[in-house]
């Protein structure tokens, strides 16, 4: 498990355990593949590429996600990036379904500003962990983010710029496309 910077072992544990039992709860229609699974805003709980993720990728490559995926115009969603590959099914696209707890809808661009906010706010998305098929950022790099993180930039004025046409519709259910578009740098 990820330790966050600044809080002592026992708070660490604390914090893990608690979200432990949040991913597991919002996971409870999977039970037999409970594994470990990434919670919102990317936080791995134990382990990642799990039973849960792997059988949410097999039942999105038969088409059992929000099919067909639509963007924030209700138009066909377009990709993301392929490199860094993203997305919570790492297809380039920021589809969801209701394994991805934390929603990764958002397809952002990062800026330097976006990253040290999202590290100081215990998700550090600068560093490779290639054990969870994770590439690290860098700013320039296109990426699908929860919509409540972008959300929280957005609140806090770190928010990075967004390709609306890549951005998932479930977005819309956490963010206003008002605000999306303040950000967009899709929109002539």
């Amino acid at each position: 498990m990820r330790h966050v910077a600044g809080l002592t072992e026992e708070a660490n544990a604390r914090t893990g355990e608690l979200v432990a039992r949040l991913v597991r709860s919002a996971l409870a229609s999977a039970p037999d593949s409970w594994h470990g699974a990434r919670a919102a805003h990317g936080y791995v709980v134990a382990g990642a590429w799990s039973g849960t993720l792997r059988a949410a990728k097999e039942r999105h490559a038969r088409g059992t996600v929000m099919d067909p995926a639509k963007n924030v115009f209700g138009e066909p969603i377009e990709s993301c990036s392929d490199e860094p590959v993203t997305g919570f099914f790492r297809d380039g696209c920021c589809n969801t379904s209701d394994e991805d707890v934390g929603r990764h809808t958002v397809c952002t661009r990062m800026t330097r500003e976006f990253l040290e906010f999202s590290r100081s706010r215990g998700n550090d998305l600068s560093t490779p962990r290639l054990e969870f098929g994770f590439p690290g950022l860098r700013p320039g790099d296109q990426w699908c983010l929860c919509a409540a993180r972008w959300q929280e930039a957005f609140d806090a004025g770190a928010a990075p710029r967004v390709v609306l046409r890549a951005t998932h519709a479930a977005t819309l259910e956490i963010v206003s496309l008002e605000d999306l578009k303040r950000y967009a740098i899709d929109l002539s």
